[in-house]
Formats: C-alpha cells, sequence, structure tokens
C-alpha cells in the first residue's frame, strides 16, 4: 500500500521523464495536479491508502481519485484527460527531443516518441491477433485511427494537433506530431490509437491532398525506409482505409511499424531478374493475395523498377476490367541484409471482400467473401506474376535490340 501523497509524486516523477518539465517545476505540478483533483480534499486526500501502481501512474491516479470522490464516467474521464495533459510535453518539446535522439539513433528517437503516446493514454496496448500460419487474423470490431468517430474531420491532418474535442470528433487533446522533411516537403508522424503492431504509425502530408501513383509515391516510400530503418513502410494505394468515406481517403498518406510485416514471411515460390534493371531480383510470393516482390541494394535502379511494374500492371488492370470498381495496388517496404524489400500487391475488389479493407489486413490477413474462396485468390498469384513475367520478357526483348 502507498499514500495518495506518494502516488502524486510518482506521477510528477513520470510527467519531468516525458520531458515537458523540469526538476524545479515539482512544486508547480503537485499544486496543479491539486488543483484538478480538488484543493478542498488536499489534506484528507493526501493521506488516503492506495494499492501500488497495477498498470501505470495515471491509471492508479485516476482510478483512485475517482472512488474516493465517488465521480461519475464523465467526471472521470475529463479528470483522466487533464492529468494526461500533464504527462505529455508541448510540440515544440515533443520534436526538439526526438530530433535530438534521431540523430544518434532513430530507433531511440521512436521509441521515445512511443513512450510519450503510451504514458498519456493516447495510444492504447497493440491487440494481439490469432495467427493462423503466416497469416495475422484480427478481431473484426476492431476500429482503427477513431475512424467512426472522426465524421466530422480528416483524422490525418495536421490541425487535430491538441483539439479538445467536440460532439463527433474524440478528444486529441494530448496528441502529438513529430514533423519531418519528405524529399523536400513537409510531413508529419503519429502513432495509431489502437494498434495492431508494435509503433503502429501514419506519415501523412501536411496538405490534404490525394496520393497519385508513380515514380513520386514510390521515391517517397523508399526514403521513408531509410528514415525508418527498423520500420516497414507502406501505403494503401488507392483501397479505402477502414472506416473511412470515399471523400475522407483523399489525403497523401503511408503507414508503418516496427519490425516485420507478416507479408514479409510469404514464402518465395520463383525467382527471376530482367535485363532492365540487372541488380533487381523478382520474386513471386506464395500469398493469399497476388503479391510480387522486388529485392535489391540500389535504390535508384529499385525505384525505376517498381515504378515499371506498377505501370504495367495497371495498364493490365486498365485493359482487362469491364466493371467500374476500384482496383488497389498497395505497397509495402523494408530494410534487411539484402538490401530493399518492396513488395507490390495486386486487390481485386471482385474477388476480395465487399468491404473495404484496411492495409493492415492486407498485409497480415485477407477476408474472403462468401461467394469466393481462398483458392480462388491464390490462383490470381500465378496470373499477376505470368503478367510481370511476360512484360519483363517484352523489356529484354526492347533492350536486347
Amino acid at each position: 500500500m502507498m499514500l495518495m501523497s506518494e502516488l502524486i509524486e510518482e506521477f510528477i516523477s513520470l510527467a519531468i521523464k516525458t520531458g515537458g518539465w523540469m526538476v524545479l517545476d515539482r512544486l508547480y505540478l503537485k499544486n496543479k495536479i491539486v488543483g484538478i483533483i480538488g484543493e478542498e480534499t488536499l489534506e484528507e486526500l493526501s493521506q488516503q491508502k492506495v494499492g501500488e501502481p497495477i498498470e501505470d501512474a495515471l491509471t492508479t491516479l485516476v482510478e483512485s481519485v475517482s472512488e474516493f470522490k465517488k465521480l461519475g464516467m464523465g467526471q472521470r474521464q475529463e479528470l483522466e484527460t487533464q492529468l494526461a495533459d500533464i504527462l505529455t510535453p508541448p510540440p515544440s518539446v515533443v520534436n526538439a527531443l526526438f530530433a535530438q535522439r534521431y540523430e544518434k539513433d532513430p530507433e531511440d528517437a521512436t521509441r521515445y516518441f512511443a513512450e510519450v503516446n503510451s504514458v498519456n493514454h493516447f495510444v492504447g496496448p497493440v491487440k494481439t491477433p490469432v495467427v493462423e500460419g503466416d497469416i495475422h487474423v484480427w478481431d473484426s470490431s476492431i476500429s482503427l485511427a477513431d475512424t467512426t468517430e472522426e465524421t466530422g474531420r480528416c483524422p490525418l491532418c495536421m490541425s487535430n494537433e491538441g483539439f479538445e474535442g467536440d460532439s463527433k470528433t474524440k478528444n486529441r487533446q494530448t496528441q502529438r506530431l513529430i514533423r519531418m522533411n519528405l524529399l523536400g516537403e513537409t510531413w508529419n508522424y503519429q502513432f495509431e490509437r489502437n494498434p495492431l503492431f508494435e509503433q503502429q504509425a501514419y506519415f501523412s502530408s501536411e496538405n490534404h491532398e490525394e496520393m497519385t501513383y508513380g515514380k513520386d509515391r514510390i521515391e517517397r516510400l523508399v526514403t521513408l525506409s531509410d528514415i525508418f530503418p527498423h520500420y516497414f513502410v507502406g501505403e494503401a494505394g488507392g483501397m479505402t482505409p477502414s472506416g473511412f468515406s470515399e471523400e475522407n481517403i483523399e489525403h497523401a498518406s503511408f503507414y508503418g511499424a516496427i519490425g516485420q510485416a507478416p507479408l514479409s514471411k510469404a514464402t518465395v515460390a520463383q525467382t527471376s531478374s530482367m535485363s532492365l534493371f540487372p541488380s533487381i531480383e523478382v520474386q513471386e510470393l506464395d500469398w493469399v493475395i497476388p503479391a510480387i516482390r522486388l529485392v535489391g541494394k540500389d535504390k535508384t535502379m529499385l525505384i525505376q523498377a517498381a515504378h515499371f511494374v506498377e505501370a504495367l500492371v495497371l495498364k493490365h488492370v486498365l485493359e482487362s476490367s469491364s466493371e467500374d470498381r476500384e482496383y488497389g495496388l498497395p505497397l509495402v517496404i523494408e530494410k534487411t541484409d539484402k538490401g530493399y524489400l518492396l513488395t507490390l500487391v495486386l486487390v481485386n475488389p471482385s474477388v476480395l471482400s465487399e468491404t473495404s479493407l484496411d492495409f493492415w489486413e492486407i498485409i497480415g490477413c485477407v477476408n474472403v467473401t462468401k461467394e469466393s474462396s481462398k483458392e480462388e485468390t491464390l490462383e490470381q498469384v500465378t496470373t499477376l506474376y505470368e503478367l510481370v513475367s511476360q512484360g519483363i520478357k517484352v523489356a529484354d526483348y526492347l533492350v536486347g535490340l
């Protein structure tokens, strides 16, 4: 057991650790917390006995005060928001500390940013999937990015930072964004509130504009993997992210998380090469969605090869599709000892689920409709590889002339 006064001191130490305050601020913070809790109960509250922190200081303090003062749900949420705000450094401080750490170690920088988001409860615990072979299956009730709440605002826009919320939008008072330069453009880096992966993040443009197919898209993706070499990074490629309405998918963004994507563990069925891009290996993947992987250490040639394959696939889709339906060509990349591993995935709505697929489902698992079967999706893997191989042969032939 410990006293409430001791718990408050522990909470203050946590606030100082996250970087928003200094040791000289301890007395100020104590008085601020007392004001939030209720000054009239200070003496009695300070001697109140509480249990040792089970999860973290914020949870324990909120639950202890709520129980002591008999707070309702709305009052409890307001108390947690105000206390969480104390644990959250200002945007300028977070960005400065992130930059200092990044210069020495990118992993340490993202670890610090993740800690800030975890301590203030902006980011919840990572959801645990059911693993079926190489496929990760999550509870379908999980809603990403608060999209069911964000009906009035784009959740990827920088204007959300510190937004106190309204009747349609969840409180983002403790949200922080890391500003970054991506090929001369201002982008930001933020975390998913309900993660399926460790340090699940979004990288979005400062401007609310569409992401278009082409070389620029691929170059941004590869550059992000250089900036965050311990992340896998991807882009949904025209697919509608889970929960977003059609008018809210136009904000250019990429997705990422720490470690290796489940898709990266897919078995390689066969490999080939092309004389047009001699240093790039082409791999057919044994995956539930048609996927082609390009492997190589030459960044410039990798981007050119990916742009060639993308153009080839999109041309085929345009010529062969009789239905007015949106195809997706998601990308995912990570860096290994072999160099860059860049995977292009063809998402065909006529075979896959009628409901929109999230990028995280695409790289981890796939929901198949009742009308179709997993075997039908597997057949498309061979079809896609043959298409790319045919295009490669044509390119090789042209080079040989």
